[in-house]
């Protein structure tokens, strides 16, 4: 089995560009084809995740959106992909602007 990690900053924007000022935690998608999420984990107000149980060398692409405290969402972060490493490796990152996977 494999494993990622991410995390991100707290700024985010509502779907039309506002912003979206009253942050009560994330939900971090993910999937093995573009803009196609298949597990999404709701992680609270933390700012980065552990992801286990992916298949070791496959690529996962990876995205977040924040919600409020009345079921609001921002707008999904910028998508980014990795590779899940084996989970006993030490993780090598990958950036894309704030948002930061952990993979190979």
């Amino acid at each position: 089995m494999g494993h990622l990690q991410a995390s991100w900053s707290q700024a985010a924007t509502y779907p039309d560009g506002t912003p979206f000022p009253d942050t009560f935690g994330f939900q971090v998608s993910i999937g093995t084809s573009p803009g196609v999420y298949t597990r999404t984990i709701d992680v609270g107000n933390l700012l980065s995740v552990w992801i286990p149980g992916l298949i070791t060398d496959t690529l996962y692409y990876v995205a977040v959106r924040a919600y409020d405290g009345v079921g609001n969402f921002s707008a999904y972060s910028t998508e980014v992909a990795a590779f899940a490493v084996a989970d006993d490796p030490t993780p090598i990152f990958a950036a894309m602007a704030d948002y930061r996977v952990v993979g190979r």
